[in-house]
């Protein structure tokens, strides 16, 4: 069927098809009169796409009709495209909207899908001419594609450089039968200098217990992102002929198995979630009481009548205070801390005059910053909801098995101490997945605590170095530890305890259990605060403690580690 045209029927429209019961031929027909006639093609729907042509309704995936229903989108026919090109111009698609939510309509699939997708990262690459081929179609030859490129491994010498920033547009997951093998396809797309790049790789796992490196055992490069994708499902289709069968989520075992983008979109869509586990609402509720009881009992005000301008100004002055009490003019200290309290109105406002108020109530400044950026990812919900505190926390939270290998970690960490272990929740945060300085090496299981009611602002924006003053003032703290301006991290558990109070709620300690990369760590034996970072050649420092055959000041044995 063919149509002479001199305007651009579909100009300014972006379309996403889905047409799986057609042919290749036919398919690309179709794509062609929307793209000859101004449309472009998309493949994901989002708020760009302005209609999705289906060859039938029922072959929308569960995920398709998801987003279909949150923007909103029009499902059309393939017929409409044909209506449009006969008429010349866009016909109203209210008159030729399919129905994708009545009880008539084909019920969604029950079965969840194996492979996953990076919207994004397909969005990002849509401009590129090759992508327009339909990937739910077989492609022609697949079974030859793989005899067109090299197969590397990561220990070939001449393994091609590929940018560290890319993407993954798409991944899949496997498990052999009876076995702790695992194994993560992924088709990964970064911008390189000659433009977009694909590759296509394995990561291996023989026993995801086991403390052992995760191998790139299969690595290709295609040219074109239509090859990558033939490549990528070419491989999907052959793993399970050697007892690799798919899976829909990731083992807890192998958090280290993918590469690192793979690993924050999976941390992505965990936190878009929409059910919580028992265990992990309880802890979230118990953190955001303990939160918002701590400021309740020191404010005269709700912190939502509170603005982040007033707690900057109160940093600000707080500082100027510890200034001024270090050259004794108490006077302007009284004054600067009276302007405080009137930013942050007290209950019971106290004027006793030394470092340790200041270093108090700067604490109390950022666990009221923490407090309102969280109420900003809740709306400033009076009441939100388990969910939407678990969300604004904007980590990874999950309940580890009693019993399993990482409770049996945390435990072995805590054996020569007389605490009793209630519950180990696994947390990831992004933005340490993407960060962690893992190639410093000397990566140790160190312990780090605080009161119950920092926890929201740890876990939302992750610990922070004691810069506050420094970075938003120009002046220094005067509260720095033993080490300096480090974070602190301890082996010992009566270390730990020293700083964790109990919580209000149940009287629980909350402990943190991190994975530390030490690098070139130095050995102290004397106290120096005046650190800022690691002496030159050295990524941290660590206290010795003191016995009957070391000399040193230190009681107790701390790491501190400037990041």
């Amino acid at each position: 069927m063919t149509y002479e045209l001199s305007m651009a029927v579909f100009d300014n429209c972006t379309v996403l098809f889905e047409l799986k019961n057609l042919s290749f031929k036919a398919k690309r027909s179709v794509t062609s009169l929307v793209t000859e006639n101004g449309g472009k093609l998309c493949f994901v729907v989002n708020k760009q796409c302005s209609f999705v042509v289906v060859s039938d309704v029922s072959h929308l995936s569960t995920n398709r009709l998801r987003s279909i229903q949150k923007y909103q989108t029009p499902v059309v026919g393939v017929e409409y495209v044909h209506t449009c090109l006969r008429r010349g111009v866009l016909l109203l698609i209210e008159d030729y909207k399919l129905d994708t939510s009545s009880p008539s309509s084909p019920s969604l699939p029950h079965t969840l899908p194996v492979q996953g997708f990076n919207h994004q990262a397909l969005a990002a690459d849509r401009a590129v001419a090759e992508l327009s081929v339909d990937e739910s179609l077989p492609p022609e030859k697949s079974g030859d594609i793989l005899g067109k490129f090299r197969i590397y491994t990561e220990w070939d010498e001449d393994l091609p450089a590929y940018p560290d920033d890319f993407s993954v547009a798409k991944y899949s997951i496997f498990q052999k039968n009876g076995s702790s093998a695992c194994c993560v396809l992924e088709l990964q797309s970064a911008k390189g200098e000659k433009g977009q790049q694909y590759r296509v790789v394995r990561y291996r796992k023989d026993d995801v217990g086991a403390n052992e490196t995760v191998e790139r055992d299969m690595v290709v490069f295609p040219p074109t992102s239509e090859e990558a994708v033939e490549v990528y499902r070419t491989l999907t289709e052959s793993l399970p002929a050697s007892g690799l069968q798919p899976r829909i989520d990731m083992p807890q075992q192998a958090r280290d198995l993918g590469s690192a983008p793979l690993r924050q979109l999976l941390l992505e869509e965990k936190l878009s979630a929409g059910v919580l586990s028992h265990d992990v609402g309880v802890f979230v509720e118990l953190l955001w009481t303990e939160a918002l009881g701590c400021l309740g009992n020191i404010l005269q005000v709700p912190v939502n009548k509170l603005s982040l301008n007033d707690v900057s100004r109160a940093e600000g002055l707080l500082i100027q205070a510890q200034r001024n009490l270090l050259e004794g003019q108490h006077m302007e200290v009284a004054r600067l801390l009276f302007e405080v309290y009137t930013l942050l109105p007290h209950r019971m406002p106290t004027m006793t005059l030394n470092t340790k108020l200041f270093s108090q109530k700067l604490d109390l400044c950022q666990l009221i910053r923490d407090i309102l950026n969280v109420s900003e990812m809740t709306l400033r919900s009076p009441t939100p909801s388990s969910v939407g505190k678990f969300r604004a926390l904007r980590c990874s939270i999950e309940a580890v098995d009693h019993g399993g290998p990482e409770s049996r970690a945390v435990a072995s960490l805590l054996r020569d101490s007389a605490v009793q272990i209630h519950q180990v929740l696994r947390v990831s945060r992004a933005v340490e997945l993407q960060t962690f300085k893992g190639q410093l090496g000397n990566i140790k299981s160190l312990l780090h605590s605080s009161s119950a009611s920092n926890f929201v602002g740890i876990l939302s924006r992750g610990l922070l170095l004691p810069y506050v003053g420094v970075e938003h003032h120009g002046i220094d703290r005067t509260d720095a530890g033993s080490l300096g301006s480090g974070i602190y991290f301890s082996d010992s558990m009566s270390t730990c305890l020293k700083y964790a109070k109990p919580s209000a709620t149940d009287g629980s300690r909350l402990l943190m259990v991190c994975d530390v990369a030490l690098g070139d760590c130095m050995e102290l034996h004397r106290k120096d605060p005046t650190l800022t970072r690691a002496p030159e050649g050295h990524d941290s420092v660590r206290a010795v403690r003191r016995t009957s055959f070391i000399q040193s000041e230190f009681e107790v044995g701390l790491r501190s580690v400037s990041v």
